[in-house]
């Protein structure tokens, strides 16, 4: 499915906060392709839990099936020296 499948928690959201509030897109088909060393997918805004995959530039449309309904968050981020830098997130769908 991802090559690297990966069962993460986002760092940069704590609990105590509300999590990513992405652009709003209308589902999983119009999410960008964006180069990012993590990209993770949640039904929660605080992305945890989520699923993830390491090293693409989009999520794999194999995914798309488990976000035909509900709310769903998705976050791109890259590594660097200082950790992890958000580089997009967006939300769809009916809470």
């Amino acid at each position: 499915m991802c090559g690297q499948l990966a069962v993460a928690t986002w760092p940069a959201a704590p609990r105590s906060e509300a999590g990513v509030s992405g652009k709003e897109i209308s589902g999983f088909d119009e999410l960008p392709e964006k180069a990012a060393d993590l990209w993770l997918i949640s039904s929660f805004p605080h992305l945890v839990p989520s699923v993830g995959c390491v090293k693409r530039s989009r999520l794999p449309d194999s995914l798309s099936h488990i976000t035909d309904t509900g709310r769903w968050y998705a976050l791109a981020a890259s590594r660097g020296d200082g950790g992890w830098s958000p580089v997009g997130s967006w939300a769809w769908g009916r809470s």
